[in-house]
């Protein structure tokens, strides 16, 4: 009955015509009024043939006809008229019987005459019959007493007749009496209740200007007239959905009423006061707040934020020494305090040291705790010893402690580093499936996230959907970002738009809509629109939303990527470092970075990294990679030996594995040595190259079962090398290993779509295993090579496309292959460089000033338009032509080949027949047979068609 009373309900918009229904009451509900008001002759008409005084045994309507009926007029916005038949249809015991009503039905009905009831303001009426509601049908229709509660509160919030304390109050009532309370600490796991006060909540932040004093008022008013305990309660919820919505000044306000008024703080208060206080920068007040409730000291997030709290406060010094002066003084040192040290000590990379600790305690007898644990875990994952956080992690099931989220969102980053996203899913699972209150919306958007390095958007986009719909959890501007930032990495712009604006108006998202705005800026730049850029900036400023650091990396990257305005970018960085108020990074620093790397503006580089050492700003790996790649160009440049850039890479390791770096963790990611590796063994010596990456390994990767060896960017300099020192044995070991790492990334279950970043890992490699087959006399294998890679989606750079097929033409079993490649690949790119040569050669001739050239034209409106990334190279065009001058001495049918080279590859013939070949025996009767066709080629520069042939 449950079923078919949903089949009716939702087809409540939709009337079934009855036939005895009369003609003018079907146009009412089908024509005429269906997408407009009713006047009042019209409602007359309406209203008498239903009303219910007249009996008439025609004029009562089924049960769909009534359910359309009540949300027509709803709609229409009668709610007196709605109140009054309700009245005698879903609520008069004859009405009831009459229609035979199912009991799921009559709470479908009910819904609307509720609601009326709202719109109304009839308070009294509505408290009443939501009480007898609950009262009578709770044990029995749990689900639909839930979902009518929700529904009418729904109603409640959305109207704006009703006073903030009466609406709250009712929340707290009606919630208390279906749940037994109305705490909920975990908004987002109770999405279904909460929902409806989150965007109450925003609603009233949006509207109000003191929206914080009309909170605690409505709370007071609550305590004193109605309860102390409903009072608490809200009060406890209200503080985590504040909390959840970032708005943490109101947060803040309602923690100190419960303060205040000495209502119970709960252990959820003062996590998310902590939270507030660490977000708001406040240090100090995080360690004193934890101290003064000792007694609520349960959930393991809040010794995180002190942790964090003390980091920040950069006390580890005085906490260390006041650790060892306990000992001095006859007291031994608590676990807390062994906690607290341990994780000092595991910010700073000393691994060494909390683990001498750890064993310490052990030997004293005590059971490690959270704080103990999680220090252990956080200080392997700082070295970069992911093995080894594995293993930590397993101590919190043998020591029968619970993990905090903080410990599942290292573990995510964990399983990411081993086995990538694979990993990392797989672990979610398990949580999720033993421990779902660990996960939160934030859990979620950090492997949304983490899918941007592998443009894995159908990943991405079901982690949003099962966050959203499986597990109840609200998205909030941190996921929706995230999943935006996916989509702009994987080149779905139009995706990225549609989500943007399907939330940048939502009240759930509220005063976090600056993350999304700021993700909106990046997918304009990434689109190169200037106009949409422009639209949103001036849309944070109507909303009078105040820039971050997010907004101004996304400025800086407009100004760096969009308008190529280096100097003014420069300049906002430097007036950025002036405002105290924001926290610039290394990574603001790095767009810059990388754009004077690429335009060789070595002083530049150096002269940021001047700024940020002045400015204590941190390094990171990207930025001491353009340092070290400067300096080497600087010394090649002045064709000195390379033992100061050497020297600079040995230093800049050292210290970095010392923790004496002003870097975050004290790990480099390889590229560190990678690049040097090659620029050592070309110009100094390959044994050096060597010796920098195992003081790398040494250095970096002493407590794993690998090296740096197994990693892409390594592998890809020691085969430069191998082919540079023409190893080629080694050289081809390697490179089938490198393959086939290549092929197990794209083979693994979550490699369902293309990486866009992976397709590039041939590029400036490719050649040099062209010159491998070549070595080893296995050119025949090249064209299978290269419809393999094609098959995968991994691009060539120009010069191993040069390379290959030139040994292409080289051999007779292979030239139709490089023809093929040549004709749709290269011979484009070469005309266009030469036209443009010759576009300009006329231009400089003519001596006038004006472009005519419509190639000229286009290229001075762009300059970085009608530049081609694939072209043969002169020399090699050359070679090509005389290679295929050879092979066509050999043919046994000249006429015959080259009308079916001219068929199947004729942008490249038309270039190869503009002149005569006069290297080709017998040419003589291809131009005789041919004339027309090669008059028409050499007079036009066009090719001609397969049928003109």
């Amino acid at each position: 009955m449950r079923q078919e009373a949903k089949r009716i309900a939702k087809k409540c918009t939709k009337l079934p015509l009855r036939s005895s229904l009369p003609k003018n009451i079907k146009n009412i509900f089908t024509k005429d009024y269906k997408y407009k008001s009713l006047d009042q002759d019209t409602l007359r008409i309406l209203l008498s043939y239903y009303n219910p005084l007249f009996k008439k045994k025609e004029s009562i309507p089924n049960v769909q006809e009534r359910l359309y009926l009540l949300n027509f007029l709803y709609q229409k916005k009668h709610y007196n008229n709605v109140i009054n038949l309700c009245h005698y249809y879903i609520l008069s015991s004859s009405g009831k019987n009459q229609n035979g009503n199912s009991e799921d039905l009559w709470f479908t009905e009910l819904k609307y005459y509720l609601g009326a009831l709202a719109k109304k303001n009839h308070w009294v009426v509505l408290d009443g019959k939501i009480n007898f509601i609950i009262k009578r049908y709770s044990k029995s229709k749990p689900e639909a007493v839930e979902k009518l509660i929700l529904s009418t509160l729904g109603k409640i919030f959305s109207s704006n007749d009703l006073s903030v304390r009466d609406a709250l109050f009712r929340w707290c009532q009606w919630t208390t009496a279906f749940y037994g309370h109305c705490k909920f600490t975990k908004p987002n796991r109770h999405s279904k209740i909460t929902k409806g006060l989150i965007y109450y909540i925003n609603k009233i932040h949006m509207r109000e200007k003191s929206s914080g004093p009309i909170i605690c008022n409505a709370l007071d008013w609550i305590k004193s007239t109605k309860s102390i305990t409903l009072s608490n309660q809200l009060s406890t919820t209200l503080i985590s959905i504040l909390t959840q919505l970032e708005l943490y000044k109101l947060a803040e306000l309602v923690w100190n009423y419960k303060l205040n008024n000495q209502l119970n703080v709960v252990a959820s208060d003062l996590t998310c006061i902590l939270r507030i206080y660490r977000r708001l920068e406040k240090y100090s007040l995080v360690v004193t707040t934890y101290e003064q409730h000792p007694e609520i000291h349960t959930e393991n997030q809040q010794f995180d934020y002190v942790l964090i709290a003390k980091a920040q406060l950069k006390d580890w010094s005085g906490l260390r020494a006041q650790f060892d002066a306990l000992f001095g003084i006859g007291e031994l040192p608590s676990l807390r305090h062994y906690g607290t040290v341990m994780y000092a000590i595991a910010t700073e990379g000393d691994i060494e040291s909390v683990d001498k600790l750890y064993v310490q305690l052990l030997h004293r007898g005590f059971k490690p705790d959270y704080a103990i644990l999680q220090a252990l875990l956080f200080a392997h994952y700082s070295v970069g010893d992911m093995n080894g956080c594995l293993s930590q992690y397993e101590l919190f099931r043998k020591y029968s402690v619970k993990p905090s989220p903080s410990t599942i969102a290292i573990m995510l980053k964990v399983h990411m580093k081993i086995s990538g996203i694979d990993g990392a899913l797989k672990f979610l699972k398990r949580i999720l499936d033993s421990d779902p209150d660990l996960i939160d919306e934030k859990h979620f958007s950090s492997l949304i996230n983490m899918c941007s390095t592998t443009t894995n958007y159908l990943i991405a986009e079901e982690l949003f959907h099962v966050m959203k719909d499986d597990y109840n959890l609200i998205p909030t501007s941190s996921s929706i970002a995230s999943l935006m930032q996916v989509y702009i990495e994987s080149k779905l712009y139009e995706k990225a738009q549609l989500l943007y604006s399907q939330y940048i108006n939502s009240t759930e998202v509220g005063i976090n809509r600056l993350r999304i705005y700021n993700k909106g800026l990046l997918l304009q730049i990434a689109m190169k629109s200037e106009i949409g850029y422009q639209a949103i900036l001036n849309r944070i400023k109507s909303d009078h939303l105040k820039l971050n650091e997010e907004s101004y990396f996304a400025i800086l990257s407009y100004h760096i990527k969009l308008k190529k305005d280096y100097i003014v970018a420069e300049q906002l960085l430097m007036k950025l470092l002036e405002n105290p108020m924001l926290q610039i990074t290394s990574r603001h620093f790095n767009l810059l970075f990388k754009a004077y790397d690429y335009i060789s503006n070595r002083e530049g580089v150096f002269r940021l990294y001047k700024t940020m050492t002045s400015n204590g700003i941190l390094l990171n790996s990207s930025i001491l990679f353009y340092i070290i790649k400067s300096t080497f160009k600087i010394q090649l440049r002045s064709q000195k030996q390379l033992d100061q850039s050497i020297a600079l890479v040995q230093h800049i390791l050292g210290h970095a594995s010392r923790g004496t770096l002003d870097i975050p963790i004290p790990f480099l990611h390889p590229s560190i040595v990678a690049w040097p590796m090659r620029m050592i063994a070309r110009y100094d010596n390959p044994e050096k190259a060597f010796q920098l990456l195992n003081q790398y390994n040494k250095l970096f990767y002493k407590h794993d079962d690998y090296s740096a060896n197994n990693k892409f960017v390594i592998m890809r300099s020691q085969l430069v090398i191998y082919a540079t020192l023409e190893q080629w044995d080694t050289f081809g070991n390697l490179f089938d290993v490198y393959w086939q790492t290549i092929l197990n990334y794209s083979s693994r279950p979550s490699a369902t779509v293309p990486n866009l970043k992976a397709n590039t890992l041939m590029k400036d490699l490719f050649y040099y295993k062209v010159r491998h087959l070549a070595a080893t006399n296995s050119i025949s294998e090249l064209p299978k090579w290269l419809e393999t890679l094609e098959e995968h989606g991994l691009v060539l750079d120009n010069t191993s496309w040069n390379e290959a097929v030139r040994y292409l033409f080289s051999n007779p079993n292979t030239i139709s292959v490089g023809l093929k490649y040549v004709n749709s690949k290269l011979i484009h790119g070469f005309n266009i460089i030469h036209k443009l040569r010759l576009a300009k050669k006329h231009q400089n001739e003519s001596g006038s000033g004006q472009i005519t050239n419509w190639l000229l034209s286009k290229r001075q409106e762009n300059p970085k338009s009608y530049v081609p990334t694939l072209y043969i190279k002169s020399d090699v065009y050359h070679e090509l032509m005389e290679l295929l001058d050879k092979y066509l001495n050999y043919v046994p049918d000249l006429e015959s080949k080259v009308k079916n080279f001219a068929e199947q590859y004729p942008y490249f013939m038309k270039s190869y027949l503009l002149s005569k070949r006069t290297n080709v025996a017998h040419w003589e009767v291809i131009e005789t047979k041919y004339k027309e066709q090669l008059q028409f080629i050499r007079s036009t520069k066009r090719i001609l068609s397969k049928e003109s042939w």
